[in-house]
């Protein structure tokens, strides 16, 4: 896997894709996520879970509708200093949904910042924690529509840009095809090159208004390498706005998105980005200025840990908690399957607990059907048990890739990691630090857990490599730092 990043870096730089552009769109920063990210399932055979769409709901339809009307951001006009990009899927947490990542930060800085945010498919998750809330559906709604009914005219208009689109998608099949022996198909290319191009031409006149009305000194933002943010950032950079994102997981050398080969200015990166701790900024190579980089914290986890205290045991279980991921999901879920079966035989105490990922609540439960025939195992499947009470009452976590796994780690938790095409990536530095152990079976994981002596005591540290402590104010400091420069 590893390999395989570093020839796409190299690959993409020897072709030159990345300074170049047709009219005034960088289109390859546009679509090198999606491309690789296409590769690395072909190159691997990877069975994935499909992650259910859902339909939208009349409640859903109405706040639609008003929000491509009299509430269209697009109407909005109030200066703000800062303007936050949130995390559209938000938490559940005491009867609100937040943004774990930008509301408590929005909320230290509420007199002088906004939040606005993106649909999270075909809706929001309300309520909202954040007291007032632009919704853009505007940006993802519009576009749709625009081509759905001028499609025909778009197509007339950008003529020659769609031509061009052809030749490259053709090139590209063909130079990817000679270098990594693998093909996506023309049509692959083409049909993701020209829907980013449509989407940059209608979505960036949209992004600008909405930008300039408000007309922020600092963006703060999660997700830089989403379309959307990558627009906005574009339109940042024209108009002398400094923009941050905020990290909001596991990032490393097998993220393509973090890794380029040269460090030059791009216009659709962050000019700063925030790291949960010194750690992160070692694990990938992010082409934004080193003193750019800066280590703050993550908020929300130091919240959730002050309120989930590790707890001293008095039962006579072991818990061990499994952190699903969408990606993982099949191979990870017929892993259990085979120990829960060992463990059928074997005289112990020990109870597991499958947390599933947040994207796969929307499943149906009969997907882990084979897990809830044994009576040791409990499903964790909507977002009404907080992760960090998990933590607090589990001895042992397993994961793959998960940034979960690293926030068990704080609460030191024994932790076994499933030895799958990333690990050696994302998790190197946690088995060469003796901080977790790599497994490759099913019998494997029951030796080890039946080798781990159970605790009986804990204490919470937040003082790890992984997280700083003072977080929420490292963030607000920054922040304000970053303004007052403009």
């Amino acid at each position: 896997m590893y390999d395989m990043i570093e020839q796409f870096k190299k690959f993409e730089e020897e072709k030159g894709l990345l300074t170049d552009r047709v009219a005034d769109f960088y289109y390859w920063v546009y679509v090198r996520f999606n491309v690789y990210m296409k590769l690395e399932e072909i190159a691997n055979r990877q069975v994935k879970l499909t992650v259910k769409k859902n339909h939208i709901q009349i409640q859903d339809l109405f706040f639609l509708i008003r929000n491509l009307t009299y509430n269209n951001p697009l109407l909005y006009h109030e200066h703000r200093d800062i303007l936050f990009f949130t995390h559209a899927r938000r938490t559940f947490d005491n009867g609100k949904y937040v943004c774990l990542y930008t509301d408590k930060i929005a909320e230290q800085l509420k007199e002088t910042a906004v939040s606005a945010e993106f649909l999270y498919g075909t809706k929001h998750l309300r309520p909202y924690y954040t007291e007032s809330l632009l919704e853009l559906d505007c940006v993802d709604v519009y576009p749709v529509i625009f081509l759905k009914l001028f499609g025909k005219l778009y197509k007339k208009r950008y003529k020659r840009e769609l031509t061009q689109f052809k030749n490259i998608a053709q090139r590209l099949d063909e130079d990817i095809f000679k270098e990594f022996g693998i093909t996506a198909g023309v049509k692959f290319y083409y049909e993701l090159l020209t829907r980013r191009f449509f989407w940059y031409k209608i979505k960036k006149k949209m992004l600008r208004r909405i930008i300039k009305s408000i007309s922020p000194k600092v963006i703060v933002e999660v997700v830089g390498y989403e379309t959307n943010k990558m627009i906005i950032n574009e339109i940042a950079h024209e108009m002398g706005i400094s923009t941050i994102e905020l990290q909001h997981g596991v990032i490393g050398r097998g993220h393509i998105a973090y890794n380029y080969l040269i460090n030059r200015e791009y216009r659709h990166l962050p000019e700063y980005i925030f790291y949960y701790s010194d750690y992160w900024k070692h694990t990938c190579d992010y082409p934004v200025a080193k003193t750019k980089q800066i280590v703050t914290g993550y908020p929300y986890m130091e919240e959730q840990m002050r309120k989930n205290k590790s707890c001293q045991w008095k039962s006579k279980n072991m818990k061990v908690l499994i952190l699903s991921q969408p990606e993982f999901s099949v191979k990870l879920r017929s892993l259990i399957e085979d120990v829960l079966k060992q463990f059928q035989h074997i005289a112990c105490n020990i109870e597991f607990i499958y947390k599933l990922h947040p994207a796969e609540y929307s499943l149906p439960i009969e997907t882990w059907k084979e897990l809830l025939k044994y009576n040791n195992v409990k499903l964790v499947h909507d977002g009404s048990k907080s992760l960090y009470s998990l933590f607090a009452e589990s001895d042992i976590q397993v994961g793959v890739t998960s940034t979960a796994v690293f926030e068990g780690l704080a609460y030191h938790l024994t932790t076994f990691i499933y030895h799958l095409e990333k690990t050696d990536i994302y998790m190197k530095d946690l088995k060469e630090t003796e901080s977790a152990i790599f497994f490759d079976t099913a019998f494997e994981l029951v030796k080890l857990i039946l080798e781990t002596h159970k605790r009986t005591e804990r204490e919470m540290n937040l003082e790890n490599k992984f997280f700083v402590k003072n977080s929420l104010n490292n963030i607000v400091h920054e922040i304000q730092k970053v303004v007052d420069q403009r």
